[in-house]
Order: C-alpha cells, then structure tokens, then sequence
C-alpha cells in the first residue's frame, strides 16, 4: 500500500487508513506527562493534569477531518510504515521563498576567520535534513553557523530568539556577516511589529501573544526557513502555538542542550527533529575557541532548616534566595572571595545572584563604597538599567573595573564576555538545574588572550543542599575542586 502524506507546517494522512495503523501510530505520538507524575508523587491534586500529552491532532482541511502529526515526527512515522509494509511517499507544501544574500563572513573585523570544519558539516547536514537540530556548546560560534545556513540557504528567513538580549546580539551579528544594514533587518518585539523582506528576528512570546499578528506576518512574508535558538523553549505552549503553523522548508533548532528540566524535551523533538549533528565541548576546547572551566566549591555555615526538612511541594525557593541575599555572615563569605580573588589577581570576576535588589546592594553599597572596589551592574529592565549595563560591560571588558554583578538572567544568554576569568555563583542553582548550569559555564569559557582555564566559584550551603557537589561532578566532567588544608584539590 502507498501512503501519500502532505507536509506543510505539519505533516497530514490521508483519510481512509487502516484503523489499526492508525491507532498504532497515535501512540508513537502520546507521552506521559511529567508534570502529572511529579503533583501525584508530591500529593497533590492532578484534577486539570492530563496524565498523558498527545502531539498528534485531528485537523479540518478541504478534504475533511484528518489526522495530522508534527513535522518533526517524520522519523516515527518512517518507522511505522516500515512495520507494517507501507511505501511512504511525501507530498511537500512546505514554504520556500528565496532572497539572495550577498556574502557571508565570520568576522567582518578579521576577514582571516573561517568556519570550523564542524560548523561547516553541521551547515551541511543542515542543508540536507531541511530539518532537525544541531546541538552545540557556548562557544562552538552557533550563530555564525546558523548565519552561513541562512546565506547558503538562500530562503527568506525567521529567526526566532527567548529574549531581547539574543534578539539584540543576532541583529548585531546578521548586519556585520551578513552585510545586511540594520534598517533592512525585520524585528518583531519590544513593541516592534517590523518584518523584513530577507531576514526577521522575533521574540517567541511576541509572536505568540500577537496571534492574528502571526497569521498577518505569514499571509504577508513567506518564510522559507525558521531558524529556533536555544530550541529547549519549542516546549513552551507559546512557541508550540508558533512553530506549528510555519510551514518553512527548512526548519532548525540550534541549542547547547535541548533537554529540560520538566522533563518535556518530547515535546522539543516531535515539533523540531532529532538532533542532527552534534558539536562537543572537547572539539571546541581542542580549537581553543573555549577554555576549561574548573567548579570550586566554597562552603557556607548558612542553615534554612524550614527548606531542607520541607516536602518537595512546599519548599519555596523564592524565600529561600531572600535569606540567603538578607544574611550578613554569608554575604560576608562573598565580599571575603572577591577580595581574595583579586589579591592573587583572579579576575575579572562576574558575579552571579537570583536578585536584582542583592545586585544592586552588592555593586552600590558593599563592594563600591565599603570596600572600596568598583563594582559594575548588569542589570536587565528599563532604559535605564540597559544603559548602565552597557557603560559598566564596557568597562568591565576593557578593565576598567575588576568585579561585576547580575542576575542570572540578565547574564544567561546573548552576552559575549571572554576577559572574565572567575565567575561567583552568589546564590544556588538547584541541584536539578543542569542547564542553568552550563550558562554560567558558558559565559565563564570564552577564550581570550593570556587564558588558559577559568574559574566557577560556587557558594555551597552545605546545610541546605547535601548532594549539591555531586551535582556538579556530573554537569562538568568531574573538574570540581574543594578547598583542602590550605589548597584547592579535586572533590570527592
């Protein structure tokens, strides 16, 4: 039997299979939902909790009602005409409009910079799945990657970014390798609605609370290729609701790790594809593009014994991190390692905290006026504290100042910083966060003139997260250190 299925913006059967292909196919396309089995195992009431998530859909086309699977399903589907003896042929209404980009350059300030040979064949690779995602650590140079598949690709393209930071930093990036002016580069966001006729940037969640806004920029400008960065947010129901109705040719999610804390990365995979092609850390460290990064612990005496002998359900991390910023003896242990990483001259130090208000205080107050160190803010919000930000990163990038501090989401993603040497974990990352984690890594690893390894300094509550170390062997290879009678020795 033959089997003609539509691709568009997602894949569509036809109408009379057999019903136990169809059933069996369904399944491949239902999950148990991790959000159900984490309320039961906590006790709590599941009543709204669907225990299972299905990704496959009836949908009303001029045929009539038919099943319809996400594109990124395609394999699964492979696989199950395979069992049952099917010949797969694909009918592609997806979307290609193509634009002509003049040239592209990694740099436009060294013309002597090319792709590495693994850029090169996850572009490739790219260029022949249409589809799927390329997986690849801070560092390995992701957006000049996706910016020479844009190029190479030819098609009229969406870039969609999580926040204004990575909006901001692929704008400033797309005119220099693209040479591509800054008016002619579409951006949708921020109160912008400015698409353009070759390459538009868009927040996610602005495509999605402007929904008939969508349907008007997709009737308007064909896109033939959708680029996703930082693709672990497709299983937010606000990028779900987008991704599924652009009907690109090409289709690419770029991450360091697509996983999730949820757990819900079936979800990233049955919208995007598997992962294509993978760039480890080791090739890029081997390039030298990165530099290692060692985890030292730093232990505090701070208890929160309310946290640590609370149910999973009742634990509330927000007022765990208020005490923690509030509390002078562990505060104290911060400013004590600043100072005692600038005495064996270990910066630039960035400083990491969940808070705004403990940043402010930490820069304003404590380092800059009691302690007499000039201390930058980076800050994300308002005019106001964007301009800041940008005044204290270039100090602090041209040394200036030794000692920085942010939030962890002002300073995740979208901030090229190689001159850091020591970063600050000045409040926890849950155990369970390993993706949390590798953003601070992140920014810690690029590499720089005169640096050979940095340093991740974390302030460990000992009392309040046991397995913490544990946690952190595992997320960076075992490179954790403790401090040992007088000197910093691997953890054990």
């Amino acid at each position: 039997m033959r089997l003609v299925v539509v691709v568009d913006s997602r894949i569509w059967l036809p109408i009379g299979l057999p019903a136990k292909f169809v059933a069996d196919l369904k399944k491949r396309f239902v999950h148990p939902n991790p959000d159900f089995f984490r309320k039961r195992g906590m006790g709590f009431a599941t009543w709204g909790t669907p225990q299972k998530i299905s990704t496959w859909e009836e949908r009303e086309d001029s045929l009539g009602k038919r099943v319809t699977l996400p594109r990124g399903g395609a394999k699964k589907l492979r696989a199950a005409c395979d069992e049952a003896g099917f010949e797969l042929r694909w009918m592609d209404r997806s979307i290609s409009s193509p634009v002509r980009f003049d040239g592209f350059v990694v740099d436009p300030k060294d013309p002597s910079k090319v792709l590495y040979d693994y850029q090169i064949a996850a572009v490739d690779l790219a260029l022949e799945k249409r589809q799927g995602i390329i997986r690849a650590p801070t560092g390995s140079g992701k957006t000049a990657a996706a910016l020479s598949l844009i190029q190479r690709a030819g098609e009229r393209t969406l870039v969609v970014v999580r926040d204004r930071n990575l909006l901001s930093q692929w704008k400033r990036t797309a005119s220099g390798s693209l040479s591509i002016p800054d008016r002619e580069i579409g951006e949708i966001g921020g109160g912008k609605f400015r698409p353009g006729s070759r390459l538009t940037i868009a927040l996610q969640q602005s495509l999605y609370a402007k929904g008939n806004r969508l349907e008007e920029l997709l009737r308007q400008h064909s896109f033939g290729m959708t680029i996703v960065d930082e693709v672990q947010t497709v299983a937010a129901r606000t990028f779900q609701e987008v991704v599924d109705r652009v009907p690109s040719r090409y289709r690419i999610g770029f991450s360091a790790d697509e996983t999730r804390r949820d757990k819900m990365e079936f979800l990233v995979y049955d919208a995007m594809g598997d992962v294509l092609f993978e760039i480890t850390r080791a090739q890029v460290e081997a390039r030298g593009t990165v530099v290692p990064v060692t985890a030292r612990v730093v232990s505090t005496q701070f208890r929160a014994d309310w946290y640590r002998d609370a149910s999973p359900a009742e634990r509330d991390f927000t007022r765990l991190v208020e005490e923690m910023s509030d509390d002078d003896e562990r505060n104290d242990r911060l400013f004590r390692l600043v100072e005692e990483l600038l005495e064996r001259d270990e910066g630039p130090i960035l400083i990491f905290t969940h808070r705004r208000e403990h940043a402010e205080r930490v820069a304003d107050l404590e380092l800059s006026v009691r302690r007499r160190i000039p201390c930058g803010l980076l800050l994300g919000g308002g005019a106001d504290d964007q301009r800041r930000f940008q005044e204290d990163l270039v100090k602090f990038r041209d040394g200036k100042i030794k000692v920085a501090i942010g939030t962890y989401k002002a300073l995740g993603t979208g901030h090229d910083i190689p001159n850091v040497a020591a970063g600050i974990c000045a409040t926890p990352i849950s155990d369970k966060n390993k993706q949390f984690f590798n953003q601070v890594r992140g920014r810690l690893a690029r590499s720089h003139p005169g640096k050979a390894r940095a340093f991740g300094y974390y302030l460990h509550d000992v009392a309040v997260f046991p397995r913490q170390v544990k946690a952190l062997q595992s997320w960076n290879d075992g490179d954790v250190e403790t401090f040992e009678r007088g000197e910093w020795k691997p953890a054990r």
